[in-house]
């Protein structure tokens, strides 16, 4: 099926929600290393190839309390995944008040399964810290040139105020 939509590796969808929760979740564009390391916000529900999912390594079976999606897709990233998002929805999910949901009981082993995971992709967590380090500096420079700018500009219509 996927053959017949894209050559990407990956292909997202929409999905629609009925149940406890209702609306649509929209598939993102792309796996950014910003976003992958900081929350799972890819759905499990796209389509893979096949061949990328067994080079990916397929879902960690040890994963057992939630989470391996989020681990996958950060493989997927590490092994530059062409993703492409289509704007059809291929999904209806049902969501349970009852907290049968896997997401439910990963929640409550959130820290756990957290250090798992940067245990097993340290390298790019680390990625991720060094640039998010530098564009906190450049923000911080970017901040102080507006300060010494406003300042300029605040001594020179006092100056003018005074001298005309």
């Amino acid at each position: 099926m996927l053959n017949s939509i894209c050559n990407n590796d990956i292909c997202g969808h929409k999905a629609d929600y009925f149940g406890a929760k209702t609306g649509h979740e929209d598939m993102p564009d792309e796996l950014r290393l910003d976003r992958i390391t900081h929350q799972n916000y890819f759905p499990v529900t796209a389509m893979i190839r096949k061949d990328f999912f067994y080079k990916s390594g397929e879902f960690d079976e040890t994963m057992r309390d939630g989470y391996e999606d989020w681990e996958f897709w950060i493989r997927c990233y590490s092994r530059g995944a062409k993703i492409i998002k289509i704007d059809d929805i291929l999904l209806d999910y049902r969501k349970y008040n009852d907290g049968s949901s896997i997401n439910d009981g990963a929640a409550k082993k959130d820290k756990e399964l957290r250090a798992y995971i940067y245990s097993r992709h340290k390298d790019l967590f680390d990625l991720q810290n060094k640039d998010r380090k530098k564009r906190i500096k450049a923000k911080k420079r970017r901040n102080i040139i507006l300060i010494i700018f406003s300042l300029i500009l605040l001594i020179t219509l006092i100056i003018y105020y005074f001298f005309r």
